[in-house]
């Protein structure tokens, strides 16, 4: 694996932007074999209730992370409620929205995050990719967010770029 950052300084510095900015930073390691998706197994088995939510899916069903997450984690929430907007192209979901002529509603999103956050004593919310990613022409990720009022925790990527993808992502938060 390739690290975080090129030196303990760069990533010093990278941990210290995002706790000022009340934000986690982390690495992306094999999501499903990671501590935090051993952490959700474990609260669930201790008892605490744990759900799951992707606000909007892009992509085959094949690589939804929230079909994937409701099975690993026998989740009984109907797939529009962990996930209320999906579309079958992988591509952004406004862009995928023009495409397939379908537009997003973002009640949608915000009836499931307010049915879910009641029902659970944790709901981990997954986010579309990038903080700057278009869902509505004028409304982003990170807009979504701040409206949610969700703890953010920022993957990054291991590879060229990281720092900046990072940096990038805490500034727009």
């Amino acid at each position: 694996e390739k690290s975080l950052a090129m030196n303990f300084v760069s990533a010093q510095k990278m941990v210290e932007i995002a706790r000022n900015k009340g934000l986690l930073l982390m690495e992306n390691f094999m999501f499903l074999y990671h501590q935090q998706h051993q952490l959700v197994k474990q609260l669930i088995k201790d008892g605490y209730r744990v759900g799951i939510m992707k606000p909007i899916s892009c992509g085959p069903d094949s690589e939804n992370d929230a079909i994937l997450l409701k099975n690993k984690l026998k989740l009984k929430d109907s797939l529009d409620l962990i996930s209320p907007i999906r579309h079958k192209l992988p591509l952004s979901p406004y862009a995928a929205s023009l495409r397939l002529k379908q537009k997003i509603n973002l009640k949608k999103i915000f009836f499931a995050y307010k049915k879910l956050s009641k029902k659970y004593d944790y709901l981990l919310v997954e986010g579309v990719v990038c903080v700057l990613v278009p869902i509505l022409e004028d409304y982003f990720v990170a807009d979504l967010i701040k409206d949610l009022k969700v703890p953010t925790i920022i993957v990054a990527r291991a590879g060229l770029g990281t720092i900046n993808h990072a940096l990038l992502s805490i500034e727009a938060l």
